[in-house]
């Protein structure tokens, strides 16, 4: 037994240790020291060789550097996490690695380095993507300005919206916006040139604007920018453009191709030289999109070719297009990969004087490639020379400055932008522009020498890893110089069948081999101009372009279609930096020419009297034409003269015209020497005399007759008129005026013919008045076309069509019963009076009538008499036409209607209005009396009666005065029933003393003097908390109706309807009362009922939460007992969701069980009042770890020093002692413990588990158990 207890306690004392060992971890948060691990690599350049002192830093400091051969071996604690990354000017891939949590070491992390050829510069430039970019400098102060087109984002909104601008450079990396109010487009495309040979660099763009597909061609003018509205072009998006002479004219033309509205195209539009171009037609070229496109004379023949790459609708395409000097072109069927997004460019990467094509995009595998298509100068080979395959962006550029176009290659498929260096020897090493830009995918990569220092660097458009656009610039920080080429020299040039050659021997420079050199012309016809062929170059060689001279690999060039004048005319050369020499020693050739010459036309009339008369001036060989008025003489004869003028444009006609001719005679022109001169400074010799044409201005002559009668009502009336020294007689109605005087006026019409007279008819004459006439000038012309002068006014005649006036006098009387009653009816200009009772008519309202009658002589008036007058309403006249004429037969007209008077057979009227109640209990009530044609009003209180029911009465007074209204007034009304008045006869009469009838009876009032019977009130609370409490009344009866009144405490009493809700949260907390009333129509109140509730808003308090034990295992129950208080009674308390009980004391508490887990516990504890408020209180308790053991392990010094942290468990027999509170327990393992449980009430002999917590402050330890179970 004692080896069997011996291991038990052994058993035990490792299993507590372990647990002790775990649980002072978790309690103080230790990490048990561990050793160290390494992370190793090799950092490498490019070829494989190893990059040493290179430091490698973890971002918690810790470091090393790499030996000679690269290799590196970082240590760090185990379990580190974070990254570690090298350090350097050099370019590192990957830029770090991330470390979670290592715990072993870590080999071959390692790093290729790079040198850095480029860095990022920060500029002004608003973000943009999906679009393109154009550098040039477009306001000619030197410094490489950019054009932007594309997904602009909006910083104020957030949004992304199509934009275009143009950036201004400062030269130091700084852009200004030039806001020149372009059209903003997306998934455009942009390309920059010298269209109009001005010597500024102006700007084509395409795209889709959100609302349509656009391509616009705006002006460089200097100080501002202009949309050439004149010059139409497709729409496209998804494309590209790009400029070039393809006809040798020296003006620009431009291949445009893209998704147009229609579909895919690709066009070619010939530059007219006037703002306007032309579709080239029968090309037959595919259309495409997502694509590009690039000019170049790839065989060295003088004519510009061009590549084209892109989708086209037979699949993904790479062709190349020979220009056939014809206006067409022709696939050369080069076997060249197609691919879309495409891009393309031209350069000689090998020196050998032919230009190669750079191919870049994605094969229709969906594999992404960069090819170089070698140009052998017999055909075209594709070269896979393992170039870094992407879907954006490639460009030609000599980046080191030594001699050999090297490579840049942007867009999806790389994790950055990388230049490839030419190792000139059909390879090339492939280097990060840069890295610290990663996620960036670039879609447009453009040349740019931002700082003019030689160096070519690169600007690029497209995307950041959250979508949205960025644009970025790379400074190009190489050491190597680079010196512009030499001048080319020995200028040469012929002019023959209007074509311009020239040549020049070859160039050199320092770094490119000479058959590597391009090179550029200028042609102007001045000194330092180039406006018949652009350089697109400063006076002292700078490229405003990084490009491609216009004459390509060729020591010579033609433009063709030239007037023959002289030209001026130089050409540079240009490396692979796209550094342009100075220009060469300008020359200038003039081609042999004859002067012009001139002839004089017929003049345009051969006769005239002032003009004006022209002559056209023709000219032979011109190509400026300076003929003014000065250089012109007049041939007159006679007095006749005339001022001279000339107009017109061009090269080839002018106007001469004599206007403002006087006198009479003849006149022609002579023209004198120099009015005109060729290209080469001949000038014109003079011309005339010329024809002549005749001059006359003596006017004809006209007179006007008498007219045909002095007087008349209608006519019709003639005038006679007569011409002398006339050829012709145009006389019409329309050149006539009538001159009238009144409201006479008639027709004219015009009769007759020959060259002597002719007769004017005025007819359908009316009015009164007087009418004659005259005539306009230009009735009549001689042979010299002059007019007959004006004439009139002519005699005039009479027109009387006036007929005699009639006129009614007002009625003898306003207003009559029975008459009579008499108009006068007055005449004016009567020459015999007819009138009769026949002609005269009663004019009658309501039943208003009479007997008429007519007396009177003489021509001036006569008199009506109305008689017999009955019935009510109006009575006026009105007398018919023709009762009376005029010595011409004019008839009066008819008159009338005159005045009315009244006729009046009708008493007033009365009426009484409602009372002005309906309910009342004492009055006063009144009734309003209107009266209607009274002009006189008696009423009295006499003149009323009461019309009561049961016992209601009251006195009556009456007040108002006028001829209206009157106010009868019941007042002092006391008892209970209805009254009503009626009102006697004769209380107002009008002014034919008419009488008023009587009224009544009237509508009635009710007086009520008894109160409503009493209700009944009910509250659905005792209590509340808000925010309303429902009253709920009834019961009242009256035999009028009722409605109700509600108020609370001693607030006014208002009107309510139950069920009523009473707002109480402004009230104090307490006991208040809601008062209730009925009321009836007439006013009369009910006993008031009440009924009471208490507020209470207040929450309860919590004010203190006990527990035991104070520690506890996960799980087991303990004891709560919790104080809370309320200002009126807490109902119920709640602790970690138990419901606890009120114990005798006041205080409340029950059993909780504690949480599943080791250490502090926050629970809240809830108490409730009956208004349903809450107090609440935030209780922390701990748990710790249960520990089962034997009594003996006990002792042990390390269970004994965790006695504090852990809750233990025993097991065993008991022995009761004489305490009720305690107890032994012995477990067989020789040693006792004693257990404190209060009223165990156990037995000797029973066998328990006892949990506590272990007491050492006395003694022996001693288990304080808060948990005794027996176990059976």
């Amino acid at each position: 037994m004692k080896r069997k207890d011996t291991n038990r306690m052994q058993h035990s004392r490792i299993w507590i240790c372990a647990a002790l060992a775990a649980a002072f971890l978790l309690v103080s948060g230790c990490i048990v020291s561990a050793a160290n691990v390494t992370i190793s690599g090799t950092v490498r350049d490019v070829f494989g060789a190893g990059v040493g002192s290179v430091t490698v830093r973890a971002n918690t400091g810790q470091s090393v550097n790499t030996a000679a051969n690269g290799f590196y071996s970082l240590s760090l604690p185990e379990g580190w996490s974070g990254l570690v990354a090298p350090e350097g000017s050099h370019l590192f891939q990957p830029i770090n690695y991330h470390y979670t949590n290592i715990s072993a070491n870590i080999s071959g992390q390692d790093y290729i380095a790079t040198p850095q050829f480029f860095v990022y510069l920060s500029t002004s430039i608003y973000d943009s993507n999906l679009g393109d970019l154009a550098c040039a400098d477009y306001n000619n102060d030197g410094f490489m300005d950019v054009a932007v087109v594309g997904h602009e984002l909006d910083l104020r909104t957030g949004t992304l919206k199509p934009k275009s601008r143009i950036w201004n450079s400062s030269g130091t990396g700084d852009y200004s916006d030039a806001t020149v109010g372009l059209t903003g487009v997306q998934d455009s495309a942009a390309a920059c040139c010298d269209y109009d040979n001005d010597g500024n660099i102006d700007l084509l763009i395409a795209g889709d604007t959100g609302s349509a597909l656009v391509t616009k061609l705006y002006r460089n003018e200097g100080s501002a920018w202009a949309s050439v509205t004149s010059a139409v072009f497709p729409g496209v998006k998804h494309g590209a453009l790009a400029w070039a002479d393809f006809d040798n004219d020296g003006r620009p033309d431009v291949l445009i191709a893209g998704e147009s509205a229609s579909g895919r195209i690709t066009k070619l539009f010939h530059n007219n030289g006037d703002d306007t171009f032309s579709e080239v037609t029968g090309l037959n070229l595919p259309g495409v999109s997502h694509c590009s496109i690039a000019w170049a004379d790839y065989d060295n023949d003088g004519r510009m070719d061009f590549a084209i790459a892109g989708v086209s609708d037979s699949g993904y395409i790479t062709k190349i297009f020979h220009n056939d000097a014809d206006g067409g072109f022709s696939d050369i069927q080069a076997p060249l990969t197609g691919v879309s997004p495409a891009s393309i460019c031209w350069g000689d990467y090998n020196n050998d004087g032919y230009l190669d094509l750079a191919v870049s995009g994605e094969r229709s595998d969906s594999v992404k490639i960069t090819r170089i298509c070698q140009n052998t100068g017999a055909g075209f080979t594709e070269l896979d020379l393992g170039l870094p395959g992407a879907v954006g962006s490639i460009v030609w550029l000599d980046y080191n400055n030594n001699g050999k176009l090297d490579l840049a290659i942007s867009g999806t498929g790389l994790d950055f932008p990388v230049i490839c260096n030419n190792n000139g020897d059909d390879t090339f090493t492939t280097y990060p522009i840069t890295v610290s830009e990663g996620g960036v995918t670039v879609w447009k990569l453009k040349c740019i020498d931002y700082d003019k220092n030689g160096k070519v660097d690169l600007i690029a458009s497209g995307e950041s890893q959250t979508g949205n656009p960025t644009i970025v610039v790379y400074k190009n920080t190489t050491t190597a110089p680079n010196t512009a080429p030499s001048a080319p020299s020995a200028l040469a040039a012929t002019f023959a069948d209007n074509t311009l050659t020239m040549s020049w021997s070859a160039a050199s420079d320092a770094q490119t081999p000479a058959a590597g050199l391009n090179y550029n012309i200028r042609v102007g016809t001045a000194p330092g101009l180039s406006d018949t062929f652009s350089g697109m170059a400063t006076s002292n060689g700078q490229r405003r372009v990084l490009a491609l001279g216009n004459a390509g690999h060729k020591l010579s060039w033609q433009i063709h279609n030239l007037p023959a004048r002289a030209y001026y005319w130089s050409v540079q050369a240009i490396d692979g930096a796209y550094t342009g020499s100075a220009w060469a020693t300008e020359a200038m050739i003039k081609p042999d020419t004859t002067a012009p010459t001139l002839s004089i036309s017929e003049p345009s009339v051969a006769a005239t009297n002032s003009g004006p008369v022209s002559f056209t001036v023709t000219y032979q060989g011109a190509s400026s034409i300076t003929l003014a008025a000065q250089d012109i003489s007049l041939n007159t004869t006679g007095t006749a003269t005339g001022s001279v003028a000339v107009s017109g444009t061009g090269n080839t006609t002018r106007t001469v015209t004599i206007s403002s001719i006087t006198g009479d005679g003849t006149i022609g022109i002579s023209i004198g020497a120099g009015t005109a001169s060729n290209l080469a400074g001949d000038y014109a010799a003079g011309a005339g005399p010329s024809s002549t044409f005749a001059v006359g201005n003596t006017a004809p002559t006209v007179n006007i007759g008498s007219p045909s009668s002095a007087i008349t009502r209608s006519g019709p009336v003639s005038f006679t008129i007569s011409y002398a020294n006339v050829n012709a007689i145009t006389l019409a109605g329309s050149n006539i005026t009538l001159n009238k005087t009144g409201t006479a006026d008639g027709t004219i019409s015009v009769s007759g013919a020959g060259l002597v007279e002719r007769t004017v008819t005025i007819s359908n004459i009316t009015g009164n008045g007087a009418l004659g006439i005259s005539i306009g000038a230009g009735t009549a012309t001689d042979t010299f076309g002059n007019g007959a002068p004006a004439i009139g006014p002519s005699a005039t005649f009479n027109v009387d069509n006036t007929p005699p006036v009639i006129e009614i006098s007002s009625p003898s009387e306003t207003a009559a019963s029975s008459g009579p009653v008499s108009y006068v009816v007055s005449y004016t200009d009567a020459d015999s009076i007819s009138l009769s009772a026949g002609d005269v008519t009663l004019n009658k309202t309501g039943t208003a009538n009479g007997t008429v009658s007519v007396s009177g002589t003489g021509l001036t008036e006569r008199t009506v008499t109305i008689s017999n007058i009955t019935g009510d309403g109006t009575i006026g006249i009105s007398i018919a036409a023709d009762t009376a004429a005029d010595a011409l037969g004019n008839s009066a007209p008819a008159a009338g209607p005159s005045e009315t008077f009244e006729v009046d057979n009708d008493a007033p009227s009365l009426m009484i209005g409602s009372p002005s109640v309906n309910y009342t209990k004492a009055g006063p009530v009144t009734f309003e009396i209107s009266y209607s044609d009274a002009t006189s009003v008696t009423l009295s209180g006499a003149d009323i009666t009461l019309n009561k029911t049961g016992t209601a009465t009251g006195t009556i007074g009456v007040s108002g005065a006028g001829l209206t209204t009157r106010t009868v007034t019941v007042s002092d009304i006391s008892g209970d029933g209805t009254i009503g008045i009626s009102i006697a006869a004769g209380t107002a009469a009008d002014d034919l003393q008419n009488s008023a009838a009587a009224a009544g009876p009237s509508n009635t009032f009710v007086v009520d003097n008894t109160a409503p019977s009493s209700l009944t009130l009910s509250l659905d609370k005792d209590i509340t908390n808000g925010p309303d409490i429902i009253a709920t009344f009834d019961g009242s009866t009256d035999d009028n109706g009722v409605t109700y009144e509600l108020k609370v405490n001693d607030k006014p009493y208002e009107a309510a309807a139950s069920p009523r809700s009473v707002a109480v949260v402004k009230l104090d907390d307490g006991v208040h009362t809601i008062y209730v009333r009925a009321i009836d129509p007439a006013g009369n109140a009910s006993p008031e009922a009440s009924a009471q509730f208490t507020y209470d808003k207040t929450n309860p308090v919590v004010e203190s939460v006990d527990h035991t034990p104070k520690l506890v295992s996960g799980g087991d129950l303990m004891d709560v007992v919790v104080a809370a208080t309320d200002n009126f009674e807490v109902v119920s308390v709640i602790a970690d969701g138990v419901y606890l009980t009120k114990r005798q004391d006041g205080y409340w508490a029950g059993k909780v069980s504690t949480a599943v887990g080791i250490g502090e516990h926050t629970v809240y504890v809830l108490a409730y009042d009956a208004a349903g408020n809450n107090g609440s209180y935030a209780w922390t308790y701990d748990t710790a770890p249960a520990v089962g053991l034997s009594i003996k392990a006990m002792s042990d010094s390390i269970i004994l020093a965790a006695a504090s942290k852990f809750v233990f468990t025993i097991w065993g027999r008991v022995t009761v002692m004489n305490d009720s509170d305690s107890f032994f327990v012995n477990d067989g393992s020789g040693t006792q413990m004693r257990v404190k449980w209060p009223n165990h009430g156990l037995t000797n002999g029973e066998y328990v588990s006892a949990r506590g917590v272990v007491d050492l402050s006395s003694g022996p330890p001693v288990l304080q158990a808060y948990m005794v179970k027996r176990q059976y």
